[in-house]
């Protein structure tokens, strides 16, 4: 964990099957983002958290043990929409693949539930669809990661590839490229769908077209038909 927040993994897998990922080895200096809970975490400053499981490191990281622990994202019937997506982020099967007594389904204002066996649990699966028309299958679960023998803890977060490498030319581990293309195109989503692409588009589109600081309305409308894509002027869609 560095002064930032920012955590990098090591993973020591004690098997035959593949050699160790380069991106889990010791002195891994691959570190990305993560959401810590109440934007707090062990830093050299309060000495590592105190937590039993972290040793402080000579370049200023903290070295720490860690636990996942997986518990209910909702004990009880969410409200809205918004709350299920700003909750939940495990993705869940379509219940429909499943037997078709498995589930029972159940509509509310804005959302569906699915409920395994007629139980609302962590089994249960919310459907729901955001602002941009997409619909997510999203699991009753939050996973997250605790530091051991501390009051720490972050969003578990998503990952596709598998711990144990290939190794040439035996190839016995565990990587695929069925799995580097999920972990690819769930980049692209995630580009693509965010919330700037469609204005930062818009404006230099417009501004290609001749118009150099085109106006808020103008962006907003333009962004609007990037996400509906459809656009209606005249009678006329496009």
């Amino acid at each position: 964990i560095d002064q930032r927040g920012y955590v990098s993994m090591i993973y020591i897998i004690d098997n035959k099957r593949g050699a160790q990922a380069l991106h889990i080895s010791e002195g891994n200096l691959n570190y990305f983002k993560v959401y810590w809970e109440n934007d707090e975490f062990p830093n050299t400053s309060n000495n590592c958290g105190n937590a039993k499981g972290c040793v402080a490191l000579s370049g200023g990281e903290c070295q720490c043990k860690i636990a996942l622990t997986d518990g209910m994202g909702f004990s009880s019937k969410p409200s809205s929409a918004n709350d299920i997506l700003s909750t939940l982020v495990v993705g869940a099967m379509n219940p429909q693949v499943f037997d078709e007594d498995m589930f029972i389904r159940q509509e509310e204002h804005d959302f569906i539930i699915h409920l395994m066996n007629g139980v609302f649990d962590s089994n249960t699966i919310f459907e729901v669809t955001d602002d941009m028309s997409r619909t997510f299958f999203l699991k009753n679960v939050r996973s997250k990661i605790d530091i051991d023998g501390g009051k720490y803890s972050f969003r578990n977060a998503p990952h596709f590839m598998s711990m144990i490498s290939d190794t040439w030319p035996s190839s016995i581990g565990e990587t695929t490229r069925r799995d580097a293309e999920y972990e690819t195109e769930a980049v692209l989503d995630h580009y693509f769908y965010h919330s700037n692409v469609a204005p930062f588009l818009c404006i230099r589109l417009i501004q290609r077209f001749g118009i150099s600081n085109p106006s808020p309305r103008y962006i907003g409308t333009c962004a609007k038909s990037f996400h509906d894509g459809l656009f209606t002027s005249g009678g006329h869609s496009y």
